[in-house]
């Protein structure tokens, strides 16, 4: 997401950001639950440029609530930059998950109908899907970032290598090693939530790849968890990222504002 120049400058890099009323504040909650308004200074179909008092550092993970009429999209992204203004802050923010329901609504319902209808002075002809390098999330499950690690063997019995966890979901996690995997193989997993707590889970690999990691190449392999994982097991990731996202700072967006300046068609 590149830096706006000016309020009204829309985002290009996931499509033109939708420059909003100046009268639209969101709401902001810490991991504490305290709350305070910020204001939104675009919107676009790959996130958000919002403005505050104080500076969020690249790499947070934020939880997002999307309203209007009154549904409400469920939403996670990631500040991908930030910058000072005068005494405020600006924050790019990139979505990097939104349910399919969710994102249908969200294109179709606020930046479709905006983009017709909003403003004649201004060109959004140009508003595209928001491109696969973008970030957005297309699994069905929101990938937390958590400094976790596993131990990974081809059975219960025979443990090969200790691995770091780069990210993990319901559904599947990404292991990071020296070890090189191959696509489709099998793995047996006793992944630890702390340093007392493991769970034993099968999983399949999807994809492998190089990356630089810490200043070393090493592999990242996408592991997908199988109906051969224990379904406690399964319970167990769900209830410790539930746990986990329920910590995470929130930010509150009333879209309203936007599609409520012209007369639109009433929403099925």
């Amino acid at each position: 997401m590149e830096k706006p120049r000016s309020e009204n400058t829309p985002n290009t890099a996931s499509g033109k950001g939708l420059p909003v009323p100046k009268a639209l504040t969101a709401r902001y909650q810490d991991r504490g639950g305290l709350s305070h308004n910020i204001k939104i200074r675009n919107v676009s179909r790959g996130g958000v440029c919002f403005e505050d008092t104080i500076s969020h550092p690249v790499g947070t993970n934020l939880r997002l609530h999307l309203n209007f009429k009154g549904k409400t999209v469920q939403a996670q992204g990631e500040v991908t930059w930030n910058a000072r203004e005068g005494s405020r802050f600006l924050h790019g923010i990139i979505f990097t998950f939104m349910e399919q329901e969710g994102c249908q609504w969200f294109n179709t319902f606020v930046m479709d109908w905006a983009a017709e209808y909003i403003a004649e002075e201004l060109d959004f002809s140009g508003l595209e899907t928001i491109p696969v390098k973008s970030g957005m999330e297309r699994r069905s499950y929101a990938r937390l970032k958590i400094p976790l690690r596993a131990d990974i063997g081809f059975n219960e019995d025979t443990i090969l290598i200790q691995a770091e966890i780069s990210d993990v979901s319901e559904g599947g996690l990404c292991l990071i090693s020296n070890l090189e995997l191959k696509k489709d193989q099998e793995l047996y997993l006793r992944l630890w939530l702390n340093n007392q707590k493991s769970v034993p889970l099968m999983g399949t690999i999807r994809y492998c790849a190089k990356k630089t990691y810490r200043d070393k190449v090493l592999n990242f392999h996408g592991l997908e968890f199988t109906d051969k994982s224990d379904s406690e097991a399964l319970r167990e990731i769900k209830k410790f990222l539930d746990a986990k996202r329920s910590e995470m700072e929130a930010i509150e967006i009333s879209l309203d504002e936007i599609i409520g300046q012209v007369k639109l068609p009433e929403l099925p």
